[in-house]
C-alpha cells in the first residue's frame, strides 16, 4: 500500500505540462455547439472543436489572433478557448467527414 501511495505522490509532483504557445502553431477553436431541430441537428452530436487554424499574432500573453490556412483572419481568441492540434506525421490532418470504417455506431429500439 506504502508503494501505490509513493507512485501516486511521484505522479502528482510531475504536474501539468505547460503549453507554450508561438506564432503559427496550430490550434483548435472551442466552439459552443447549439442544437437546431429545423436542420435535425442536435448539438450533443457536434464537435466541440473546429480547426486547425495558425497563431498569427499575440495581442497579450492570453490573447491570440488566429487565421485560417488561406491566410484569412478568424478572430481573436483567449488562450483558455484554444487547444493544441496534433499533427499525424508532421503534416495537417484533414478533418475526417462521414463515418469511417473504424467508427461504430450502435443502433437501439
Amino acid at each position: 500500500m506504502k508503494e501505490r501511495a509513493a507512485i501516486r505522490k511521484e505522479r502528482c509532483k510531475k504536474g501539468v505540462a505547460k503549453w507554450e504557445l508561438s506564432l503559427r502553431d496550430p490550434v483548435l477553436v472551442r466552439i459552443m455547439p447549439v442544437s437546431d431541430a429545423g436542420k435535425g441537428v442536435t448539438g450533443k452530436f457536434i464537435r466541440p472543436f473546429e480547426g486547425p487554424y495558425f497563431i498569427s499574432k499575440a495581442l497579450s500573453p492570453g490573447m491570440f489572433e488566429l487565421e485560417d490556412k488561406h491566410g484569412k483572419p478568424r478572430g481573436m481568441f483567449n488562450n483558455r478557448e484554444l487547444k493544441p492540434f496534433r499533427m499525424e506525421n508532421d503534416v495537417l490532418a484533414e478533418p475526417k467527414c462521414g463515418i469511417d470504417k473504424t467508427d461504430v455506431v450502435t443502433v437501439f429500439y
